[in-house]
């Protein structure tokens, strides 16, 4: 049997699942969908349906004129299965339906625990000392499905959102070889959430870089590591000025920096 297949996700998430899934013939890519929102992974997203020999369908908003066509695009290649990952559209529950309980999501946390957004950066900011990979199905509440593969990955001290990211995709990569191995031979386990449990994060925003030579050494370090670039940096402001440092400088260089500049004040 080949199931049709559909892949969702940003111009990196969209690398991982193609590079995952041209190792199973069984799986036969009929179509990819990346947001409007994101010109990279368009464009990413062209050349990968090239590849596939598949189209690449555009996500708009729900109030669009163009959203029912979005809807009636997928349910007309009668998928079978849908995988997403790293993606910054919300699905609803008529395109979810299409699937009939067979699209799965690939979030980077240990749910129940963080969900939400921008997780590979509050489990640094909040100092964390493991996070991990969730595969799950995908329901109308965010991150709320029954998980169906999880792995942990932990969190060194010099970490940062650059270097944990790397962790989490080779991670990725092999949960999902996994998944879809158990799924073709039908023997994936669900199991639901804990709801008390779940921990909700939400997404970022660019004041949520702001710190104070006055906070804690180690709360200053942490949200350092988490927004290195490519994200926008940590930030304070002295004598009226912004200084931004998107850059990683050890525990030891925060505890001298705090002591240097707070004694200058």
């Amino acid at each position: 049997m080949k199931y049709n297949t559909v892949l969702i996700g940003d111009e990196m998430g969209l690398l991982v699942l193609e590079d995952v899934i041209k190792s199973y013939n069984d799986f036969r890519v009929r179509l990819l969908i990346v947001s409007e929102k994101r010109d990279k992974a368009v464009d990413t997203g062209n050349k990968i349906a090239k590849r596939l020999g598949c189209p690449l369908l555009i996500h708009p908003k729900t109030r669009d004129k163009r959203y029912d066509n979005f809807v009636r695009s997928i349910e007309l290649i009668n998928p079978d299965i849908g995988i997403v990952f790293s993606y910054d559209r919300i699905l609803k529950k008529e395109v979810l339906d299409l699937f009939h309980g067979q699209i799965y999501n690939v979030h980077g946390a240990l749910l129940p625990g963080y969900r939400g957004a921008n997780v590979l950066n509050w489990v640094l900011i909040n100092g964390e000392n493991k996070t991990g990979v969730t595969i799950h199905a995908m329901v109308p509440e965010l991150d709320a499905g029954a998980i169906a593969a999880q792995r942990e990955v932990e969190i060194d001290e010099c970490d940062t959102a650059v270097a944990l990211q790397k962790k989490l995709n080779i991670v990725v990569v092999e949960l999902l070889h996994a998944f879809l191995s158990e799924f073709l031979t039908g023997s994936i386990d669900l199991v639901e959430q804990d709801k008390e449990k779940v921990t909700i994060v939400r997404r970022r925003k660019p004041e949520d870089g702001f710190f104070s030579w006055n906070q804690d050494a180690r709360t200053i370090y942490n949200l350092i590591r988490a927004l290195v670039a490519p994200w926008p940096g940590a930030w304070y402001i002295k004598d009226g000025k912004k200084y931004v440092i998107d850059y990683f400088i050890s525990y030891d260089e925060v505890v001298k920096m705090k002591k240097q500049l707070q004694s200058e004040e």
